[in-house]
């Protein structure tokens, strides 16, 4: 008895299921055989089951979660991936962009300064003061009042234009720029003199006879 008293208080330590597979040996002795075997062939696969089910259950439980816990930090690093690519490509778009601004303003900087420099040359440039020679002392205010009126701007519906109705062909082959109708009447008259100098007074064949009036 006392022998059987000290293995029980030593089993006391044990786990229960530990405790169930060798406590049933000492409780059966007092059975038959034939009881016993029957006891013992069924209480030690409940304590396997017991220690089976119960104790892997809790690592299956701590596994699972450690494999959330990776799948979480996976997923937190791949946002933390495409935030950065995200970040970089709208980076590279808005450099493109500042790129494409300054290049307008650059190009409408340059039309600027081309159209200052025009305006500033057309204004130092010097009014033509001299008349050529020939025709200087004939009557241009009469071929003008003939021509068109005595208008500078004149248009005539054939395309004729100023105080000698220039077409815009002759106009530059005598030096003019731009627009006859745009060109002060003392160029024009200058023009005109310089194209009587050149073809006589044929190119107006209606009012050149004003000329010697």
């Amino acid at each position: 008895m006392r022998s059987r008293s000290v293995a029980l208080s030593r089993l006391a330590v044990l786990p229960a299921a530990a405790v169930a597979i060798a406590v049933t040996p000492l409780l059966t002795s007092a059975h038959s055989t034939q009881s016993a075997q029957s006891d013992t062939s069924r209480t030690p696969v409940a304590a396997v089951r017991a220690l089976t089910t119960d104790f892997p259950a809790a690592h299956a439980t701590t596994a699972h979660q450690s494999a959330l816990r990776a799948r979480f930090f996976a997923g937190v690093e791949q946002a933390r991936r495409e935030d950065a690519l995200k970040q970089f490509y709208a980076g590279i778009q808005r450099s493109r962009d500042e790129a494409a601004l300054k290049q307008f303003y650059a190009g409408v900087q340059q039309a600027r300064d081309a159209a200052a420099r025009q305006q500033a040359a057309q204004a130092a440039a010097p009014a033509p003061t001299a008349a050529p020679t020939a025709g200087s002392n004939l009557n241009w205010s009469a071929l003008a009042a003939c021509e068109s009126s005595g208008n500078p701007a004149a248009v005539s519906s054939g395309g004729y234009m100023g105080l000698y109705q220039f077409d815009q062909r002759t106009w530059e082959s005598v030096g003019g720029s731009g627009s006859p109708t745009s060109a002060s009447a003392a160029e024009q008259t200058l023009r005109a003199q310089i194209l009587y100098s050149q073809r006589g007074s044929s190119p107006w064949p209606v009012c050149g006879s004003r000329l010697f009036a």
